[in-house]
C-alpha cells in the first residue's frame, strides 16, 4: 500500500478512498463549499470592478474561514475514523500520534 506519511510516527494511506460517513456531516461540507465559493467568486467580480481592497480583503477573510470549518469538519471525521480502525488492532501508539496530529491540525 502506498502511504503519505504525515507525522513521524503515523503514515496514512495516500488515497484513502474514504468517504464522508454522516449525511449531515456531508451536507455541512457541501453547504460551505458552496458559502466559499460563492465569497470567492464575489472577489473575483469586486477585482474586476476595481473595488476597494479592503473589501475584497474581507470577503477573501470570509473565504479562509469557510475552508478552515471545512477543513477541521473533514480532519474530525477522518481522524474518528482511523481511530476506530487503530484500535480494532489494538495500536495504542499509532492512537497518540493521531490524535497529536489531529491537535495540531485543527489549532
Amino acid at each position: 500500500m502506498k502511504t503519505l506519511s504525515v507525522h513521524q510516527n503515523i503514515a496514512l494511506p495516500a488515497s484513502s478512498n474514504h468517504p464522508i460517513h454522516s449525511p449531515r456531516l456531508q451536507k455541512a461540507v457541501v453547504n460551505r463549499e458552496a458559502k466559499a465559493l460563492g465569497h470567492f467568486q464575489s472577489v473575483i467580480r469586486m477585482s474586476q470592478e476595481n473595488k476597494d481592497s479592503g473589501q475584497i480583503l474581507v470577503q477573501l477573510k470570509a473565504v479562509e474561514n469557510e475552508l478552515a470549518a471545512i477543513r477541521k469538519e473533514i480532519i474530525k471525521d477522518q481522524s474518528a475514523y482511523y481511530l476506530l480502525e487503530a484500535k480494532k488492532k489494538g495500536d495504542s501508539a499509532s492512537i497518540d500520534a493521531l490524535n497529536e496530529l489531529v491537535k495540531s491540525l485543527l489549532k
